[in-house]
């Protein structure tokens, strides 16, 4: 896996690895409409596998894509991988958004974001050796993206809900003490997770 996407994934299974099944499904104030760490991690999950079949699907057809990016797609561009920031308020696509399932201790939480992570990324390898520094496939929402933009974006994206963990587990209302974690977020990463805007190698 890339060094960059090795990076977080290291992190959450630092704040996931201690947790039990039932810490994994505690709600943030007990609010039932807002995630647990479970269902977050399985949105990530989701975001993998959507972006290694729209990535697979290029590799098929031995071409990248064609699609050229609209207005809209540059200032997302602009706001997420260059800034760095992701959207507060945002819904998660449809597709992204986790079905009911059986709970899962941290452990195995990590293991399958990690499990995903690493499918996905071999597949992004795959696209930098056929089509060098060219747009290969278009993100839902970004529009088309060289592959250290997707990289880019899934440790954007990642950092965010790995924050997004962080403060439900000091929200939920615990029947035992949650364990206290040091702070992994890096230290150029705020709560709205900028990075720098240099580009990310592929």
């Amino acid at each position: 896996m890339h060094p960059i996407l090795q990076n977080v994934e290291s992190q959450f299974r630092s704040i996931l690895g201690p947790l039990d099944a039932e810490e994994t499904q505690q709600h943030p104030n007990g609010n039932l409409l807002r995630w647990n760490a479970q269902q977050v991690v399985e949105h990530l999950i989701l975001t993998y596998e959507l972006s290694g079949a729209v990535l697979a699907q290029r590799l098929e057809k031995r071409r990248p894509t064609a699609a050229q990016r609209t207005g809209l797609e540059w200032s997302l561009q602009m706001l997420v991988l260059t800034i760095g920031r992701v959207p507060k308020g945002a819904p998660a696509p449809p597709e992204t958004v986790p079905n009911p399932s059986l709970p899962l201790n941290g452990h195995q939480l990590a293991w399958k974001l990690s499990s995903e992570a690493e499918k996905m990324d071999e597949l992004l390898s795959q696209c930098r050796a056929m089509f060098g520094l060219q747009r290969v496939a278009s993100h839902s929402i970004l529009g088309p993206l060289r592959v250290d933009q997707w990289r880019r974006f899934h440790v954007i994206h990642g950092l965010h809900h790995l924050g997004q963990i962080q403060r439900i587990l000091q929200m939920a209302p615990a029947s035992r003490p949650i364990r206290q974690f040091r702070p992994i977020l890096p230290p150029w990463a705020s709560k709205e997770v900028r990075i720098p805007a240099n580009r990310t190698p592929a």
